[in-house]
């Protein structure tokens, strides 16, 4: 009969712990994200519906910003899901392909707030020289330019 009881027990603790799990995982990951993530990057990645009108775009976000987030959140996932595990050649569906697009825009955009990048972007990268600190980070944002408009041109 102890013997039922400690199973029972160890097969409690292990349903409770596939459930607590996860939920710890969220719970630390979304503080992670609050505590690196800045307010302009969220401000960019969500971005107010109505500017002039704090209520209104308040009552929007009240409705939207959920959904906004899991699509967010589902893109980047489909990016990981569809990496391959050793490098290599990547083949993508259209969803797929329209997934990388907006997980790539939502990278540029985070990372466009860090370089304050404005319209004259691309003449102000002209005058940076190679050992500016922001070299590396520019590279990058101009590469992931480059794979967003040749995902576009592969779905045209």
């Amino acid at each position: 009969m102890s013997e039922q009881i400690l199973r029972a027990l160890g097969m409690a603790f292990a349903m409770g712990w596939q459930i607590l799990w996860p939920l710890i995982l969220g719970f630390t990951l979304s503080g992670v994200v609050q505590a690196v993530v800045s307010h302009q990057e969220m401000a960019r990645l969500l971005p107010d519906a109505y500017r002039d009108d704090p209520d209104a775009s308040g009552e929007f976000r009240r409705y939207t910003e959920q959904g906004l987030r899991s699509g967010k959140t589902a893109a980047a996932r489909t990016v990981l899901a569809t990496l391959p595990p050793g490098g290599g050649r990547i083949r993508l569906s259209e969803p797929e392909a329209q997934a990388w697009l907006r997980a790539l825009n939502d990278v540029r955009l985070a990372l466009g707030v860090h370089l304050e990048v404005t319209d004259d972007f691309d003449e102000q990268v002209a005058e940076i020289e190679p050992d500016d600190p922001r070299s590396p980070y520019i590279d990058v944002y101009q590469w992931l330019a480059f794979l967003q408009e040749s995902l576009v041109r592969a779905l045209s």
